[in-house]
C-alpha cells in the first residue's frame, strides 16, 4: 500500500506524470485498496525479510520471498508429521 503511493509520488517528482495524472492515479489506487484484504505478516517474516540477501531485492520482493519460504517450511513440516506412524 505504502509502496504504491511512493511509486506514484516518485513518478510525479521525476516529472513523468502531471498533477492531473497524479490525482487520477491516487484515486484509482484508493479504489483498488478499498477492495483489497490486507494481511498482517508475522514478526518473524518481517525480521527475516529485513536481513541481507545474496542478491538485490526490493522490500516487497524480500517480504514475498521470505513469506513463501516460511509457507514451504510449514508445509514440509506438516507433510513429515502426516507421514509419522
Amino acid at each position: 500500500m505504502f509502496e504504491c503511493r511512493r511509486v506514484i509520488d516518485r513518478l510525479r517528482l521525476m516529472g513523468s506524470i502531471d498533477d492531473v495524472q497524479l490525482a487520477e492515479l491516487r484515486g484509482a489506487l484508493q479504489k483498488v485498496l478499498g477492495r483489497v484484504e490486507l494481511r498482517v505478516l508475522a514478526p518473524a517474516v518481517l525480521e527475516r525479510a529485513a536481513q541481507p540477501f545474496s542478491s538485490v531485492l526490493g522490500t516487497l520482493n524480500a517480504l514475498y520471498f521470505d513469506h513463501r519460504h516460511t509457507l514451504a517450511a510449514a508445509t514440509q513440516k506438516d507433510d513429515c508429521a502426516s507421514d509419522a506412524p
